[in-house]
């Protein structure tokens, strides 16, 4: 059996960590908050040992619960006398009370008045809030009690999810066959979970020692180390040797491949685990409030011209019926072929074609601010001059449920002076040969541009940070935004005939500012929500019913399933015009678009003159700007694993093999030559024989094959398939509404040069843009995809300009009108 994975991921590593006098780092996705009090001299030998009794208890604590849910599991697939019992539910699956006993003994050492915690206060050791779900059960960090209350219950939450989301609930009893696969992935992510727990603070523990009094370095910046990378690698092996299944009918599994299977248990576990470390060893959070008032800085330009345009994004997609043009709204029309009124937007990512003619989300709202020098009444050409935050886009970077009106600057109102940032629309669920994501697009930076009022033409430049999350499920890859129950406010839906007999589903009004809708899954499951956009394809339902849901920023995926760490660096322009992306850079089977900086390797680009700066050849971490800034390194301290902090590719044996660095080697000027540190191999395409025909408007198509199939019962809005399959057995294993293994889609594929052209319009404006895309921290997410590799958009929109003089009153394209 072929490994699913041949060589770790590499290790992000901190340019700079100097022992003392450091400065507090704030993580946007941390979970508890940290008390600015803390003196910046280093822990205290009485806070040192605090944390430490609580890390090495937390880890304990959370080997029991993860232990007696992979037993129960083992259990219950060979028993049928278990067959009703939940073994995701941690007083279900621990009969014996072992996780109780455990969590006293956590009690007992953390909160005991005489532990090592006595005398201090949970502030003074970076407790101060508990996070949600549990802040409801633990609303006050006062005394050492409530964090372990509060750990014990966040750990409870972390394990549950998991294997709720991982194992599911499988036939009972199973054949051998499955029996033995169930296994591999009850006792693999046990065994990764700790892994991941003992690695971490471990490599805090050296960090606290060395005088750092944040997690933000054993958490994040050098998360996953060369250990947990082994675990991944160990576990997900383990699943691909164990689940070699002719069918996987009788599991419940998040995926339906031994390859799913074994990167949905790993990455899942990765992220859970990382999740509750950050929560054990104390980050950052802020409490929330739903409201805001904008307090922008008024723009001087022509009053009689606009100072806010809005456009409104449409999806490809929609679940309206049709049999002519008459029956669509514009700027919809009718395709005859599915039955259903589209658009020609569009998003195609990745050279292997499996992420092509992907939909994003219908009735994306933005506003922008608008320089226009007139002279009126009639404007012409105006300067995009920053994001409007009035549609509640932008949120404080350490809650982003919590609305904010200072984009990209400290917002102290609103965020207690943290970081205000802003989106691009609500989360995009994307589904591409089994292997579903989640989408968030942050902006980088405010963004800029300019549009001409009359004529409807754009050039917007948006630098965005975009995070990619591992999906949910196939079917459902975000959280949603869902309706309530007319007869029970507590109950989220998606349809009438989820309430019951006699009563609605009522829905949230997107972007009216008033949470009325439900989170399901997520960080926030549960929380209220207002929709800032809907998919119609996703939630999938099975048996051809219709889809669809609504997506917030107040839904967010689970931090801990992050795959692209603080997101990745997009440099996109999108404009009326046409946009041309070249295959200049050489590859296996000829010359491509896009690989990565070789100085910076999460850095896309498509040639040199998009790379700057160099890197000492010892390690691309070092920055440099002449040959002499690589001599006498400081490769930071000797890890645990026997390797430079600061230069993973340096073994030693003692500090001082890390110390005054001589070999730094010289400054390499940074070229467009990398495929990133877990990217895949670039490739023109993935056609048979690379032959890769133009079927108009931009789109290839491969020239003989590969055919792709799909269920028939289980599709997208258009009628095309969600799930994989190879069988039909591949389609039934879950639901028989999934139907059979009949639809056959020829794979996609790009043309050089890859072309993206749009069209100006004062009142349906499409805009267009072509860019690369970096691989995530995911090698076979990479694989899949084909990243780092181009990307191409069409975005059909709706635009609409207001005047500065009556911000009521909406300018007329051509006209003016404003008073």
């Amino acid at each position: 059996m072929k490994n699913l994975q041949t060589e770790r991921r590499p290790i992000p590593q901190e340019a700079r960590r100097p022992a003392t006098a450091r400065t507090l780092a704030v993580l946007a996705l941390s979970l508890i908050l940290l008390d600015t009090r803390v003196s910046q001299a280093g822990f205290s030998p009485e806070v040192l040992a605090c944390r430490a009794t609580i890390a090495q208890g937390s880890t304990k604590l959370s080997n029991a619960m993860v232990r007696a849910v992979a037993a129960c599991h083992k259990s219950r697939s060979q028993s049928a006398a278990m067959a009703g019992v939940d073994c995701n539910d941690l007083a279900s699956a621990d009969p014996r009370g072992k996780v109780a006993r455990a969590e006293q003994k956590f009690l007992a050492r953390v909160g005991s008045t005489s532990g090592r915690c006595a005398g201090l206060s949970p502030a003074e050791a970076l407790y101060s809030i508990c996070p949600l779900p549990c802040q409801l059960e633990v609303p006050q960090l006062d005394t050492f009690d409530d964090v372990a209350d509060c750990l014990a219950c966040q750990a409870r939450d972390r394990v549950e999810s998991l294997a709720r989301t991982t194992l599911g609930t499988p036939a009972s009893p199973l054949p051998s066959t499955d029996h033995r696969c169930a296994d591999s992935m009850a006792v693999g992510s046990a065994r990764l979970f700790q892994t991941v727990m003992k690695d971490v603070t471990r490599c805090q523990t050296v960090e606290e020692k060395s005088g750092a009094m944040d997690v933000e370095f054993c958490t994040a910046a050098a998360f996953p180390r060369p250990v947990v990378e082994d675990g991944v690698f160990w576990t997900e092996n383990r699943i691909v040797a164990n689940c070699d299944l002719d069918s996987f009918a009788n599991l419940d599994s998040c995926a339906d491949s031994q390859f799913g299977m074994a990167i949905c248990v790993g990455e899942g576990t990765l992220g859970a685990a990382q999740g509750f470390v950050r929560d054990a060893l104390g980050a950052v959070v802020t409490t929330t409030t739903t409201t805001t008032t904008t307090t922008m800085e008024p723009i001087l330009g022509d009053p009689q011209c606009p100072d806010r345009g809005e456009l409104v994004l449409f999806a490809r997609d929609s679940n309206i019926p049709c049999t002519t043009n008459a029956d669509c709204d514009a700027p919809r029309h009718c395709d005859a072929n599915v039955g259903i009124c589209v658009t020609i937007s569009e998003l195609d990512s990745g050279w292997t074609g499996f992420s092509h003619d992907s939909d994003l989300d219908n009735g994306v709202v933005s506003r922008s601010r608008l320089l226009c020098q007139g002279p009126g009444p009639v404007c012409g050409e105006c300067e995009i001059a920053g994001i409007d935050p009035v549609l509640r886009s932008c949120r404080c970077n350490n809650n982003i449920r919590q609305v904010c009106d200072r984009p990209f600057a400290p917002d102290t109102d609103n965020c207690g002076g943290a970081m205000c940032d802003c989106y691009f629309g609500a989360p995009i669920p994307l589904s591409s040969a089994g292997t579903p994501a989640c989408i968030v697009n942050r902006y980088a930076e405010d963004i800029s541009g300019t549009v001409n009022v009359d004529v409807g033409s754009s050039e917007i430049r948006a630098k965005l940070s975009t995070r990619v999350y591992l999906g949910i499920t196939t079917t459902q890859p975000c959280p949603v935004c869902n309706g309530v129950c007319s007869n029970d406010s507590a109950t989220a839906c998606a349809h009438d005939d989820d309430c019951g007999g006699g009563n609605t589903c009522l829905f949230d009004t997107p972007g009216d500012g008033v949470r009325d809708g439900l989170c399901t899954g997520g960080e926030h499951r549960g929380q209220a929500c207002d929709v800032g956009g809907i998919n119609p394809s996703f939630p999938a339902r099975s048996g051809g019913a219709a889809g669809g849901g609504g997506y917030s920023l107040d839904c967010m995926p689970s931090t801990g399933i992050n795959i692209s760490g603080a997101g990745l660096a997009l440099d996109v322009t999108q404009t009326t015009g046409t946009q041309t992306l070249h295959a200049n850079m050489p590859c296996s089977g000829g010359n491509c678009p896009c690989k990565t900086c070789s100085a910076a390797p999460s850095t896309p680009c498509n040639g040199d003159s998009d790379c700057e700066g160099g890197a000492c050849a010892v390690s691309s971490r070092f920055t440099c700007g002449s040959n002499a800034d690589c001599s006498n390194l400081d490769l930071g301290t000797c890890a645990s694993i026997k390797r430079c902090s600061k230069a993973a590719n340096v073994t030693c044996t003692t500090n001082a093999d890390c110390q005054n660095y001589t070999q730094g080697g010289p400054c390499q000027p940074s070229t467009c030559s990398a495929q990133g540190g877990a990217g895949a191999t670039p490739s023109p395409n993935q056609c048979d024989a690379g032959g890769c025909t133009d079927m108009g408007n931009g789109e290839g198509q491969c020239t003989t094959g590969p055919d792709d199939r799909t269920c028939d019962g289980l599709v997208r809005a258009n009628g095309e398939g969600v799930l994989s399959c190879a069988n039909n057995a591949d389609c039934q294993a879950n639901d028989p509404l999934n139907g059979n293994c009949t639809l056959l889609k020829r794979r996609d594929c790009f043309l050089d040069p890859i072309i993206a052209s749009g069209t100006a319009d004062p009142e349906f404006p499409v805009g267009a843009a072509t860019f690369c895309v970096p691989p995530t921290v995911n090698g076979s997410i990479n694989q899949v995809a084909g990243l780092p590799g181009p990307a191409r958009v069409v975005n059909q929109g709706r635009s609409r300009a207001f005047c500065a003089s009556d911000p009521l009153v909406e300018y007329v394209s051509g006209v003016g009108g404003c008073p």
